[in-house]
């Protein structure tokens, strides 16, 4: 029985290992099946001359108030808070505000995506419809729009990195967009400034030099709004993801998914008492897209998931009617092949000439509420037939799950030889276990995001020392069911056992938490991706196992150690109390 127990730590450890690695494989090198090709729909009337987009990198609320410009932009046009799509990193962030696709459908899944944007663009949608482009950014922009942009101008990525070469790098994109707007000739620009994303990683969205970088880049785009014309052209302003407060993104904290949108100028609404105090609207990162593609008249980029924002609109009735049907056009078109890929067909619903046709006689309105609700059922489709997708799944791993912890609990039942009380020590090793663990983290200030990582230098370092951590908490947690066994374990096959059944439990918790979330998402991630929150926790969790598991015999070793010296420890002293009492007695036998 106790060969076999190793030998089922062991071979937990090794598949836990093998999981942590398929499972970042899927997510790192994630190809999605949902890039094919779509027939582009319509182009619309154009509600702008010309659509300034200014992508501020790294920008979350914690910057706006040192930001005169942008909170003139909203409270004279509009406001939106926008929610980053999952993970919230720069590459995702960027292909998503510029095609409407999250990473699950843009296969954009990390900074460390190489090629093109395999999936439709409002660059590609600009170039279709005869509009010229213009981009000026980072060099980082190159790998992902670089084929498709009519005209780029890049700075030094790898410069920008560093809090003042980034600034130096943002005066340099400052003066090509000011060149670009003078030249006039490309009705879409898109402007990256990367010095506020830089403040962050160094010091953190609560410090000085967050607020400072945020300021002079509000300076920078004061620049920009000057030499427009609000009469004839548009300027958005938003960003990629934000900060955590001591510098950090990638994961689901508040500040980091929560990034500010702010809009004026021709084909935007303005507000016929501005006030100071500007009501940011929920809205997605997703809708940046569609919306674009609306104030420009180009067709919409036809894997969006995002809506217009048409609350921000300011454009005729029958514009809203006919770009409200475009949308519901690709909607559709979109739904269809995406259906496809999992195997399901399309609903069927009211088709989207039935709100043409309202339009082509006028009924605007009415041809605009056919239209949103044709696109909300297409939404829900999508929705339904992913949720759908994982639940099958489900029926084979919520089983297998349930498979493996009744194996491991019967194992656990043979150990402790079928009573509650050979549990209490194992219990005790176990809880102490979990408590150093979690207890490191939390003195640590590390939390299960993906914020923790500063810059991509400090992941594999940041998971080696998790490893190292679950290493030393299993030592101190079989040293203590060691040095409690000599209490009620007298014999070492007794002290074996204990120290086994400890191993053994701590394993037990950690294959449950494991199955928890491979019960829900999958151990892999091929035509989705897992919700990223539980991911981290997941993946830590795999490489606790594999610790463990591998290291089982050598825990256990270490708990007979224990024991053995608490033996010593014991035994000892009552020696010596029994040769001082033979002494005080009368001397030798031989005497």
């Amino acid at each position: 029985m106790v060969v076999l127990a190793f030998a089922v730590m062991i071979s937990l450890g090794a598949i836990s290992w093998h999981l942590a690695t398929l499972g970042l494989k899927d997510v790192v090198g994630y190809r999605s099946p949902y890039s094919f090709p779509i027939e582009p729909g319509d182009a619309t009337a154009r509600v702008t001359q010309r659509l300034v987009l200014v992508i501020v990198d790294g920008l979350g609320f914690a910057g706006v108030d040192e930001m005169p410009v942008l909170k003139d932009i909203g409270s004279r046009g509009a406001a939106f808070s926008l929610l980053v799509s999952q993970p919230s990193l720069s590459y995702p962030g960027w292909t998503t505000l510029l095609t409407g696709a999250p990473p699950e459908i843009s296969g954009v899944t990390t900074n460390g995506y190489r090629g093109a944007v395999r999936v439709d663009s409002l660059f590609d949608a600009a170039r279709r419809a005869g509009v010229k482009t213009a981009l000026v950014a980072s060099g980082d922009w190159k790998v992902l729009f670089g084929a498709s942009v009519a005209r780029a101008t890049y700075v030094d990525a790898t410069a920008a990195a560093e809090v003042a070469a980034s600034k130096k790098a943002d005066d340099e994109v400052l003066r090509a967009a000011l060149g670009e707007i003078e030249r006039g000739d490309a009705r879409f620009l898109v402007v990256h400034f990367s010095s506020v994303d830089a403040a962050g990683h160094a010091s953190g969205a609560a410090s000085a030099a967050y607020g400072a970088a945020s300021a002079e880049v509000d300076a920078r785009i004061g620049r920009v709004l000057a030499n427009l014309d609000l009469t004839s052209d548009t300027i958005i302003v938003t960003s990629d993801h934000g900060h955590t407060l001591r510098g950090g993104h990638g994961g689901w904290e508040e500040d980091v998914i929560r990034v500010p949108l702010v809009a004026a100028g021709a084909g935007i609404v303005t507000p016929e008492h501005p006030s100071a105090e500007i009501s940011w609207i929920p809205a997605h990162h997703v809708d940046v897209a569609p919306t674009c593609a609306a104030l420009l008249g180009t067709s919409v980029p036809t894997h969006s998931q995002g809506s217009v924002l048409f609350e921000a609109l300011d454009a005729a009735a029958h514009v809203v009617s006919e770009r409200a049907i475009r949308q519901a056009e690709a909607r559709r078109a979109f739904a269809q092949e995406y259906l496809r890929v999992l195997g399901r067909r399309l609903p069927t619903v009211e088709p989207v000439s039935s709100a043409a046709l309202l339009h082509n006689d006028g009924k605007y309105t009415e041809a605009t509420e056919i239209a949103l609700e044709i696109d909300s059922r297409m939404v829900k489709a999508v929705s339904s037939a992913r949720r759908q997708f994982v639940g099958a799944r489900r029926l084979v791993s919520i089983p297998a799950s349930v498979v493996v912890l009744g194996g491991l609990a019967w194992g656990l039942a043979l150990l402790a030889g079928g009573s509650a009380r050979n549990m209490r020590i194992p219990v005790i090793g176990a809880a102490t276990y979990f408590a150093a663990f979690y207890g490191l983290m939390l003195v640590r200030g590390i939390a299960f995001s993906m914020s923790m990582f500063n810059s991509e230098s400090e992941v594999m370092p940041f998971f080696t020392w998790r490893m190292a951590d679950s290493a030393l908490c299993g030592v101190l947690a079989l040293a203590v069911s060691g040095w409690l066994a000599w209490e009620t374990r007298r014999r070492p096959l007794d002290a074996l056992l204990t120290g086994l059944t400890c191993v053994y439990l701590i394993v037990f918790a950690l294959v449950l938490q494991v199955a928890t979330f491979v019960a829900g998402d999958g151990a892999r991630f091929t035509r989705h991706l897992p919700d990223f929150h539980r991911a981290f926790k997941y993946y830590v969790d795999l490489l606790q196992t594999t610790v463990i598991g591998a290291s089982s015999p050598v825990l256990t070793g270490l708990s007979i150690g224990a024991w053995w010296l608490r033996r010593r420890a014991e035994v000892s002293p009552r020696g010596a109390r029994r040769r001082r009492h033979y002494s005080m007695s009368g001397g030798s036998r031989f005497g």
